[in-house]
C-alpha cells in the first residue's frame, strides 16, 4: 500500500484594492496604530512603494480622507515598539512579518489580537533568561 501526498493547489491571489479608502474600509482599523499599519501595508504591498517615509504616510492618509494627525509620532512609536513596523537605516518604514500577519487577519479583530499575542509570547520565550 502506498500513500500519495499531493501538493495543494496555488494559493489565491491576495486581495487588491484600487484605493486606500477601499482598503481601509475592508480592513476596518479602529485604533491609531492600526491606521498607521494598514496605510504602510497598502503603500508597500498594494502600491509597490519600495521606500515609505512619514510624509508619504501622511499624504496617503489625507488622500483617503483622514486627518494628517492620524499618522502621529506616538502612533508610529507604538507600532515600532510592538514590532509591527520597523525603520530601516535609510529612514524608510517597513511592515514586519508580524505586522503583515495582523493586517491580513483584519477585519477579524479577535484573530488579529491572537496573532499579536502569539507572536509576543514567542518573542518572550526566545529571550535568554537572566540568572
Amino acid at each position: 500500500m502506498s500513500i500519495v501526498i499531493r501538493a495543494p493547489g496555488p494559493l489565491p491571489a491576495p486581495e487588491r484594492h484600487a484605493s486606500l479608502a477601499d482598503f481601509l474600509d475592508a480592513k476596518g482599523p479602529v485604533v491609531g496604530f492600526e491606521f498607521v499599519l494598514c496605510i504602510l501595508y497598502w503603500l508597500t504591498r498594494e502600491r509597490g512603494c519600495a521606500s515609505v517615509r512619514v510624509a508619504d504616510l501622511r499624504r496617503a492618509a489625507v488622500s483617503s480622507g483622514l486627518s494628517p494627525r492620524a499618522i502621529s509620532w506616538a502612533r508610529l512609536a507604538y507600532a515600532r515598539r510592538t514590532a509591527l513596523i520597523h525603520k530601516t537605516s535609510d529612514g524608510a518604514l517597513r511592515v514586519t512579518p508580524r505586522g503583515e500577519a495582523v493586517v491580513r487577519a483584519f477585519p477579524d479583530r479577535r484573530a488579529a489580537a491572537e496573532v499579536r499575542e502569539l507572536q509576543r509570547v514567542a518573542v518572550l520565550r526566545a529571550r535568554p533568561s537572566v540568572s
